[in-house]
């Protein structure tokens, strides 16, 4: 699990980074949220699904995982398995830390083994003489800071959808073996309504097709598609653990061919 602190210009002046040769901090996951931005590029290997967050709103994510602490995606060796990551992923070991005030502070995994306190002869430094973030630090920045206000855009377009009453519960029910207690129930998902979609009056479709909104409600019942290959796949990955391998010692690859406000960087 990752352990995120905010970048400290006192803690952390001495400190570097490598770039991350695979992507550890995601084996857990079974879902992470998608941008509308992401959508074409993801349609082709992930399932879309709605999830609750805070406030009682709704947040696209893609689906990673038909359980719990598990990622198809990720293999053993910590390598993505198809071309497309999600852009929540691709800044580590850095994020952006939401603080108490509501805006948003820079922050890193202090856990990552791609982050060190005092750094490595290989390393790039963290932050510069002056204590601002180095100059290779400020294009991960960059990223992090469009991925936000992004984010805000796809979150205020999917509360458009639920407005409208297209968003509804999602009981997934998969049997991966032949004992009847060979049954996995996901709850706590939710998907469009195709109906509720088709029967809307078409000024309220308009609406929706002006703000962005019904292309994320298409995008979600198109990646339908990929239901089934990731049913494949979690499929194999229970019959392997069946066969009393340990998780972590599957290889998914052969399944498949606080600091002050004034020591950090807010946003």
């Amino acid at each position: 699990m990752s352990n995120w602190h905010a970048l400290s210009k006192e803690k952390h002046a001495n400190a570097g980074w490598v770039s991350p040769t695979g992507y550890p901090q995601a084996k857990t996951d079974a879902i992470a949220p998608l941008l509308m931005a992401e959508m074409g590029h993801a349609m082709a290997y992930y399932p879309f699904a709605f999830a609750p967050i805070e406030g009682g709103a709704y947040r696209l994510n893609v689906l990673m995982s038909f359980e719990s602490e598990t990622n198809l995606f990720v293999n053993v060796q910590s390598k993505w398995m198809v071309p497309y990551v999600p852009a929540v992923y691709r800044s580590y070991p850095f994020n952006m830390m939401q603080n108490t005030e509501g805006g948003h502070v820079l922050a890193v995994d202090v856990d990552s083994e791609f982050f060190h306190e005092s750094a490595e002869s290989e390393d790039q430094a963290v932050l510069s003489d002056d204590g601002q973030p180095s100059d290779n630090l400020k294009p991960l920045i960059e990223f992090m800071q469009q991925r936000l206000l992004q984010q805000q855009q796809t979150d205020q377009l999917v509360a458009q959808l639920v407005e409208k009453n297209l968003v509804e519960e999602w009981p997934i029910e998969l049997k991966y073996g032949p004992d009847d207690e060979d049954v996995r129930k996901l709850a706590g998902l939710y998907r469009i309504n195709e109906k509720a979609l088709q029967d809307l009056p078409e000024t309220e479709l308009s609406e929706l097709a002006k703000s962005g909104a019904l292309a994320i409600a298409y995008a979600q019942l198109f990646s339908l598609a990929r239901l089934k290959d990731l049913q494949t796949r979690y499929v194999q990955f229970k019959q392997q653990t069946q066969q009393q391998a340990a998780p972590e010692e599957i290889d998914l690859d052969k399944l498949f061919d606080g600091d002050s406000d004034s020591d950090v960087f807010s946003f």
